[in-house]
């Protein structure tokens, strides 16, 4: 069991009188958390070292997933396709819906929820086959009740399966919209492949016959609704006929053509009136001209044709007649004889019967005035009258536009409405469904689930993630060390060397001596390792001559656990620095078990724990020299004293002080500080220690445990050596 020396009470017993020692001067290392340090590199070495338990998982893991493979029933996939024509389209305007988008995003999901929906499912189980129906109704008591179908507007009478008998038919459906196109998968998964192809076709079929059906529903009820709103709208318009007709004959308002009675009448006397009118005006300037010539009638020419009379055209012409006869006569027998003033008399008479016939016009002309001038008044009397009987009947017309309106509006809808009706009821027999089969499901020809193949590579995946996890987090919850990072992660303190593991002999050894790791002394190295191992026993050199204080080292050498090799160290590090021509003695301090005075001392001599134990001059102690040049110290085979009274005591310390006056090296040899407070009760007379463990062997809490025991002395410098490294699992 371990021992801490200063627990004991044998420090102030045996030791030397030293000064106290401040604690805060001691440098206690300070080691990362179990977490730290780990990279890809120590990931890569734990997947390395532990190869074995990852293996063994995956080919275990691989195993038990095919066995479960074994024990799953083999499903086969039905798979059946449809298009999906979601643009609505009217067959007689010729036009399409391609609003695109969001809308048919949301037309597409409606289509696909529908093709999941219990409706469907109902369709597909009223179905199937006997066989087929009584597989999923198993569990479903009460099937078989002959019920109208609610979905169904063929009107026959079906059975309705049972609610879960179509959730179980439901669970192996899976319907996916193909990409952002029209197309949509429709697939079956069951255990038998006939059944699942069976079962894929029959959801496309339904779903296409739901959708023509549904549509032909809609368009029957539309025209339903259609013949029973025209005839509503017939019997209205029949109606507003009727009202109006007895209106106008309690109102007396006869129609002409287009139009009334009374405004055919006023339009006609206006019409008159505007006539009579310029008559007058007409007739009063006859009449002034008239009056003009009867006055002068020299203006007989210029006389206006519209009153020019045929006996005053008659007396002109005789006047001329007369007057050429005059003139005639004048201008052979004179004025004065008879014939020229009967022509004379002639002309007068004929004068005086133009100015009775002017007379005669005047006169006629004023009677046409008068009775144009009459006329005009009657007119006028006959407007007033009939604009009177219009205003009277003003708000009669207002009744009577406004059931026209009424009777207008009734008649368009009515036209609208039938127009309507009679294309529903074309199309009620070329409807078409917004879906079709583009492909049926045919039998599988092999097992959709479990993919076997896929589902090894997988589990072997996985397994094998879970075997890298197990190895990596083995060798984080339960860490060893195997690697000089391992070493100074752990302990927080510097790892000096690493000594490869090697197979050692010793010249003229016994095999008993052999087996012992602190028997061999002389190496045989292979040449892959030699340099390794030269290199860490330099290594080891450099450090111990490397110390604070000036002039000769001592070096102390303890192991974690029995078999770490640390007395295999300490022979070689005196060995090699004797080698390189420094003075170097060996102190063998495992009192606990002798291994190297045992073997290589005679027993003759006194041993430094004889001269110790009596006192006597520390020169006295005998050594011998072994055929490297290093002078080994051996202890007492046999001792009535404990190892921490001899190496406790001041007489070691007098023992200790003698060597450094005549070697360069010290190396002290004792045992494991885990098992023993040994190493603690020397520590106080050397300058540096080593701390040797053995590679792949030690955990943290143990290296750790070791170098706190040491941190905690008044030691300049601890060190650790990495003994044993196997170059293949380091």
């Amino acid at each position: 069991m371990a021992m801490n020396i200063r627990h004991s009470g044998l420090h102030t017993a045996f030791g030397p009188d030293l000064s106290p020692v401040d604690p805060m001067a001691l440098q206690v290392p300070q080691r990362p958390g179990r977490l730290s340090g780990i990279d890809a590199v120590f990931i890569l070495r734990a997947l390395r070292r532990q190869a074995r338990l990852v293996g063994i998982i995956l080919i275990a893991g691989l195993l038990a997933t095919f066995a479960a493979l074994k024990l799953v029933s083999p499903r086969y996939m039905g798979t059946a396709s449809l298009f999906l024509d979601i643009r609505a389209k009217d067959l007689f305007e010729g036009q399409t819906d391609a609003s695109g988008g969001a809308d048919d995003m949301m037309r597409i999901e409606s289509q696909l929820e529908l093709l999941r929906s219990k409706r469907i499912a109902g369709r597909v189980m009223s179905g199937l086959a006997p066989a087929d129906r009584t597989y999923f109704e198993k569990s479903s008591p009460g099937f078989g009740e002959a019920k109208a179908d609610a979905g169904s507007d063929l009107g026959l009478a079906v059975e309705e399966p049972t609610a879960a008998s179509i959730e179980q038919l439901l669970k192996g459906l899976v319907v996916e919209r193909k990409g952002r196109s029209y197309l949509v998968e429709v697939r079956y998964l069951d255990t038998n492949k006939d059944r699942a192809a069976t079962i894929a076709n029959a959801f496309v079929n339904a779903y296409v016959a739901d959708q023509l059906e549904a549509k032909q529903g809609a368009a029957r009820a539309a025209n339903l609704w259609l013949e029973q709103r025209i005839e509503e709208i017939s019997q209205e318009l029949e109606s507003y006929e009727r009202r109006r007709q007895a209106f106008r004959a309690a109102e007396d308002l006869i129609e002409v053509g287009d139009m009334s009675l009374l405004e055919r009448e006023i339009g006609d006397t206006a019409l008159q009136l505007t006539s009579a009118r310029t008559n007058v005006a007409a007739a009063a300037a006859k009449l002034e001209q008239v009056r003009k010539l009867a006055s002068d009638p020299k203006g007989l020419l210029s006389l206006d044709t519209s009153i020019q009379s045929p006996v005053i055209g008659e007396f002109r012409r005789q006047m001329g007649e007369v007057k050429r006869k005059l003139a005639k006569t004048a201008s052979q027998f004179g004025a004065s004889h008879p014939d020229a003033v009967a022509a004379q008399a002639e002309l007068k008479q004929l004068e005086e019967s133009i100015s009775l016939e002017l007379q005669r016009i005047v006169e006629n002309a004023e009677l046409e005035l008068e009775t144009e001038v009459g006329k005009v008044k009657l007119l006028d009397a006959d407007l007033k009258g009939l604009k009177s009987r219009s205003a009277k009947l003003g708000g009669s017309e207002v009744k009577l536009a406004e059931l026209q309106r009424e009777i207008d509006a009734t008649s368009n809808l009515y036209v609208t409405m039938l127009r309507r009706y009679k294309e529903t009821k074309a199309q009620e027999k070329l409807q078409t469904a917004d879906a079709y089969v583009v492909t049926y499901a045919a039998p599988a020809t092999s097992p959709s689930f479990p993919k076997t193949g896929l589902v090894l590579l997988f589990a072997g995946l996985c397994w094998a993630g879970l075997g890298a996890s197990a190895g990596v987090g083995r060798e984080i919850m339960l860490p060893v060390l195997r690697r000089r990072s391992d070493v100074e992660r752990c302990t927080g303190v510097q790892c000096i060397a690493e000594l490869p593991s090697v197979d050692l002999s010793e010249d003229g050894a016994q095999d008993a001596a052999k087996l012992n790791l602190l028997g061999p002394v002389h190496w045989q190295l292979d040449d892959h390792l030699a340099g390794r191992f030269n290199q860490g026993i330099l290594n080891l050199r450099q450090w111990a001559l490397g110390g604070a204080k000036d002039g000769p080292q001592v070096v102390l050498v303890t192991g974690v656990r029995m078999g770490d090799g640390c007395s295999t160290v300490a022979l070689q590090l005196a060995a090699y620095a004797a080698r390189t021509g420094l003075r170097a003695a060996l102190v063998d301090g495992n009192l606990r078990i002798s291994g190297i005075s045992d073997i290589l001392w005679s027993g003759t001599d006194l041993t430094f724990v004889d001269v110790v134990l009596s006192g006597d001059e520390p020169n006295r102690a005998g050594s011998f020299a072994t055929s490297r040049g290093v002078e080994v110290f051996p202890n007492a085979r046999r001792s009535t004293a404990t190892p921490l009274e001899i190496l406790g005591s001041r007489a070691m310390g007098r023992f200790i002080e003698y060597l450094r006056g005549h070697f360069d090296l010290i190396v002290i040899d004792t045992p494991p500080i885990s098992d023993f407070a040994d190493a603690e009760a020397i520590a106080e007379h050397v300058d540096s220690s080593l701390i040797v463990t053995k590679a792949g062997s030690i955990d943290h809490g143990e290296i750790n445990e070791a170098v706190e025991r040491l941190t905690h002395r008044p030691v300049p410098d601890v060190g650790v050596v990495l003994n044993l490294v196997d170059p293949e699992r380091a």
